[in-house]
């Protein structure tokens, strides 16, 4: 009987430990706050509220948008922050996405959840990215004044002749290429920490008309004619 009734306590007072625990847990959803155990990108936000939760993502957001660009164009280097590039965040509802995990379904399963968080822990990561659209048209923006156009061979007349001026290269940046170069190394590469320092991919335009060009039009001979003029009653000109 003894047994029997030290048994009898035994399973009452773990079903009121059950009762009580799934009570606290109740009431702890009820408080509209985080559960133990969750992290954003390393940040502990157990029993944050929605706000607070915000704010830790607002001051990571802010930090990663205020990083420093260096993009190296021909011999001259542009410098911007990667929000000026348009970079922003993508999951917009991640703050919300926190604050639900661990609160559906029944007591139970909300219970076993919550223990289970408080032993393995949940990361979240903060997905941020551009749109290569508006990148591309912010890369053109800030470089073009640093491309270097093709220039044709020329000729400069002289007390003796002519003199060639001699042709120039050009050096343009390749938008396409860079965008996919700039992107890739920011969502892929990046430790995102560090300032970033890249050079533009570039393409070499050849000038329309060489030195060659020039060369042909100053060895042929210059055209030349002559006007004749005739006294008498007509003085209309023959050439």
């Amino acid at each position: 009987m003894k047994g029997i009734r030290k048994v009898g306590i035994l399973v009452t007072t773990l079903t009121l430990l059950l009762v009580a625990t799934q009570m606290i847990t109740v009431s702890a959803d009820k408080k509209n706050v985080v559960k133990e155990g969750i992290r954003v990108e390393g940040v502990d936000v157990s029993n944050m509220t929605l706000k607070e939760v915000e704010g830790v993502i607002d001051d990571i957001v802010s930090a990663r948008e205020n990083i420093a660009v260096s993009l190296k164009v021909n011999k001259d280097t542009v410098t911007t922050t990667l929000k000026e590039l348009g970079y922003k965040l993508e999951n917009k509802k991640i703050a919300k996405e926190v604050l639900e995990v661990g609160k559906e379904g029944n007591v139970i399963k909300r219970y076993k959840d919550s223990v289970d968080l408080k032993k393995n822990g949940k990361k979240y990561e903060i997905e941020m990215s551009f749109d290569k659209k508006d990148l591309k048209d912010k890369l053109k923006e800030l470089c073009d004044q640093y491309n270097i156009n093709a220039k044709n061979a020329s000729l400069k007349a002289t007390g003796h002749g002519f003199k060639i001026i001699k042709e120039k290269e050009g050096v343009t940046v390749d938008y396409d290429k860079t965008v996919e170069q700039l992107y890739t190394y920011v969502t892929e590469k990046w430790n995102k920490k560090a300032n970033i320092k890249l050079t533009a991919t570039t393409t070499v335009s050849k000038p329309k008309y060489t030195t060659e060009d020039c060369e042909k039009v100053s060895n042929e001979p210059m055209g030349s004619w002559t006007t004749y003029f005739t006294t008498g009653a007509s003085y209309d000109n023959r050439n």
